[in-house]
């Protein structure tokens, strides 16, 4: 998250983010173009999913919630389905309820493709882009 704050704080522009943790609160920094307020929410919770978006009526979600650790999804695979697709369910359901134009971006982990030599990724710099239109 502190990566994407900064690239957002590089941009020169103010920017509103809301930031959601569910039990400890981030470390909080100073940033020169961008303010961020952290608001506790618990994802598995669609109400409380709900009044947030209601609340702050974003304009983009970069959804990073979920567990991560493959070898943790091993561990417990029923579970790890359940929550992520859960987060991701709740986040998508809330926007459509409040009929927003909403981009979301749902980031998963490089480790589920295994190991490659060949995997590349590219940014999608249309992503933050306002005027483009939602495919």
């Amino acid at each position: 998250m502190q990566h994407f704050l900064q690239y957002l704080d590089a941009l020169q522009q103010p920017i509103a983010v809301v930031g959601l943790y569910n039990t400890t609160l981030p470390t909080q920094q100073q940033y020169a173009n961008i303010s961020v307020t952290y608001v506790q929410c618990n994802l598995m919770d669609a109400n409380d999913v709900e009044t947030i978006v209601n609340q702050y009526a974003p304009t983009h979600i970069l959804h990073l919630a979920a567990q991560s650790s493959v070898a943790q999804s091993w561990l417990q695979p029923a579970d790890t389905m359940i929550g992520n697709i859960s987060y991701f369910v709740n986040i998508c359901e809330a926007v459509r309820k409040y009929q927003l134009p909403t981009k979301i971006l749902y980031v998963g982990s490089a480790e589920v493709y295994g190991a490659s030599d060949t995997f590349s990724c590219t940014a999608f710099p249309n992503f933050w882009d306002n005027t483009s239109k939602a495919e």
